[in-house]
């Protein structure tokens, strides 16, 4: 019997989960695709814009997922009720948590799929949303690329029409300074022209200046020089802007990403913090069935179904606010980033238990 009903309810809650994922899913596709017409204009076309916003929507879907498992829990339990199939259930001798572990264990594999599956497809489809918004929409690439090598970086000469091809080994954030660069000079026509090599450089406005430098040329003639000046139009600001979002980079390259981003110089907090939200997930899935399990039972015994499931959702919203809040005392050094992913997931967890310990005391 418990077999049969644990299957029952396994089934119906997937059913549930899956419809509120994709009437979220295309309600927020719904709004990006209005909010990139407004913004592009007559530049790109409805189906263009339309399917720009599905690269991009579930960067947005990823960071509302617990509160899709809390209204897909509310509504399955609520169903539940409504047919009485849970007083039965009680009658049966089964337990609210004997009730819970089937919609826990597809909570919990959900939550592996999107960490192992749907977050390096949706990491992909936002990088190709970048890139398709940067050259179709803002007219311009990202400034910078991260590598094992160090960071490497694109300007171009009007003036004498030369494009130069920069890598750097690390930067300093306070003096606005690039160490061991090495660059290729290369003409209008693509030819390559000279290679520079500088122990050190300074951003400065509207220039790049070099220190202790060694040129090379394409028929091998060497200089040296002690400084040097290449025009930019990069500012400091610019540089660090361009460092890959998080949510461009799948969980499992995360790590080297964050090692080469750390060893050119660059700040890694906001990536720590999202790779270990993504790691804590599974605890926030199981918190947030526990919640609207504990809701959808308080409600016929503590005011009417619709009072207490709002009351639910006000619940999930703040522990939403609240899980940005700590995330951006994370990201500002106040606290463990490892403390700012998991503490979010422990309180709800805890909230979550209290509740349903509350309806087990009535």
């Amino acid at each position: 019997m418990p077999v049969t009903i644990y299957s029952h309810i396994a089934y119906k809650y997937l059913s549930y989960l899956i419809i509120t994922m994709l009437s979220v899913a295309a309600t927020i596709w719904l709004f990006d695709t209005m909010e990139l017409m407004r913004i592009a204009g007559a530049k790109l076309s409805s189906i263009e814009l339309a399917k720009m916003a599905a690269l991009k929507n579930y960067s947005h879907l990823q960071h509302i997922l617990p509160l899709i498992i809390f209204l897909s829990g509310l509504l399955f339990y609520s169903n539940l009720s409504y047919h009485h199939e849970l007083m039965i259930c009680r009658v049966l001798g089964m337990s609210i948590w004997q009730l819970l572990l089937p919609v826990i264990a597809i909570a919990v594999v959900f939550s592996f799929l999107c960490i192992t599956v749907f977050n390096p497809i949706g990491s992909s489809l936002l990088k190709r949303y970048e890139h398709v918004e940067s050259h179709a929409l803002k007219g311009y690439t990202s400034l910078l690329s991260l590598a094992p090598q160090g960071i490497w970086l694109r300007q171009y000469d009007a003036v004498n029409e030369q494009t130069f091809i920069i890598n750097s080994k690390r930067v300093n954030q306070t003096d606005h300074e690039l160490f061991e660069l090495v660059i290729f000079v290369v003409n209008s026509k693509g030819m390559f022209e000279q290679r520079i090599e500088a122990e050190r450089a300074q951003l400065k406005e509207n220039a790049l200046v070099l220190s202790k430098v060694h040129m090379t040329t394409v028929n091998y003639e060497e200089r040296t020089m002690q400084s040097l000046a290449i025009p930019t139009t990069l500012s400091f600001t610019q540089l660090q802007d361009s460092i890959t979002p998080p949510e461009t980079v799948p969980l499992f390259k995360l790590p080297g990403f964050i090692k080469d981003a750390q060893d050119a110089g660059f700040p890694v907090l906001r990536h720590k913090l999202y790779m270990y939200q993504l790691l804590t997930m599974p605890l926030f899935f199981i918190a947030m069935v526990l919640l609207s399990a504990g809701f959808v039972n308080l409600a016929p015994r503590h005011g009417s179904m619709g009072t207490t499931m709002t009351r639910g959702v006000l619940a999930v919203l703040v522990i939403h606010f609240a899980n940005d809040i700590i995330s951006a005392f994370g990201t500002s050094g106040t606290i463990d980033l490892r403390l700012a992913a998991l503490l979010p997931a422990l309180l709800a967890t805890l909230l979550g238990c209290y509740v349903l310990l509350r309806y087990e005391e009535h």
